[in-house]
């Protein structure tokens, strides 16, 4: 049989159940897109911060302050108030929103007077 075999090798159809069927496409799963206000209140909820930590850090994301809010980050896990695991997810946020964000007003304000 020239179709079960292939260059010497007898074809097994049940390689298909142990490694897929490539000619088969899945979907993706769709993402969550990560919410790092209700991330920080999950933190509050189980204890690992107090509500003035979490509301100063809520307030960093509320005024864009990527810098300020890394730095409390660090202060906490400093403390041993958050694990470095509970940190990253709002560090890879921070870290993926600082490279789009457009200059502050503050910034053009000042451009404006000095002219």
């Amino acid at each position: 049989e020239h179709g079960s075999a292939i260059y010497g090798f007898e074809f097994d159809p049940g390689i298909l159940d142990a490694i897929g069927d490539p000619c088969v496409l899945e979907e993706p799963e769709e993402e969550e897109p990560f919410d790092p206000e209700a991330y920080i209140q999950s933190l509050q909820d189980e204890g690992s911060i107090n509500r003035w930590m979490a509301r100063s850090l809520k307030r960093s994301l509320k005024y864009r302050s990527p810098r300020s809010l890394l730095w409390k980050i660090s202060i906490l896990v400093r403390w041993g108030r958050l694990t470095e695991e509970q940190a990253q997810p709002l560090i890879d946020a921070v870290s993926s929103n600082t490279t789009s964000k457009e200059p502050r007003n503050r910034c053009n304000r000042y451009r404006r007077t000095r002219r």
